[in-house]
């Protein structure tokens, strides 16, 4: 049996969704080869110069998308800003589990986000958050969505961060605490029979 040297790799995937895995020493030789060429970028982080692509088409997946979502996800992408699902429930769905909770992260700031909002007169509660890029809406008013700004840690002391926000989600993923937490759901697009 082979001594696990487990090995943190960032992966990107473009498209369907960015994730981190954790592979074993037999994985990451397999992933050395040609077609799957490594690069490091200035974070030192590991990504795949051929992205994997991994559609998810599972029940669980599917009856996520409520009207609110909806709602929520075509908001973001006619004001020109992405959002996506975010950490643990990216983990349940390629699990086949039904996510507790979703959390959403985006490239639009806390105000762009307030602007957006305010335009499409939608309600935004619990502003607690918003100093580290955390904003509340209520869909119709049934469903609550926590969304958060890409950001990057500026100062820290392990615990508590002066963050400063940007629009690139790999070096988000790098500042996040666990694995889990910088997996990202891509972009969705909606088929009018889904």
């Amino acid at each position: 049996m082979y001594k696990k040297e487990v090995m943190l790799i960032k992966l990107q995937l473009h498209k369907i969704f960015k994730i981190s895995y954790q592979l074993t020493n037999t994985v990451k030789k397999s992933l050395l080869s040609k077609q799957h060429s490594l690069y490091s970028n200035k974070l030192g982080l590991i990504a795949r110069s051929h992205p994997a692509i991994m559609k998810l088409t599972s029940p669980e997946f599917k009856s996520l998308f409520t009207l609110e979502l909806m709602t929520l996800a075509s908001l973001f992408e006619n004001h020109n800003y992405q959002i996506r699902i975010a950490g643990g429930a990216v983990r349940d769905l390629l699990m086949g589990n039904k996510p507790k909770d979703l959390d959403f992260a985006t490239t639009a700031t806390p105000d762009q986000m307030k602007a957006m909002f305010f335009q499409e007169r939608i309600r935004t509660i619990n502003n607690k958050g918003e100093s580290h890029g955390t904003i509340t809406a209520r869909i119709n008013n049934k469903e609550n969505f926590e969304i958060t700004t890409l950001r990057i840690d500026k100062v820290t002391d392990g615990r508590h961060a002066e963050v400063e926000f940007t629009t690139d989600w790999q070096v988000d993923a790098g500042r996040r605490d666990l694995t889990i937490n910088s997996m990202f759901l891509g972009r969705i697009k909606f088929k009018k029979n889904n």
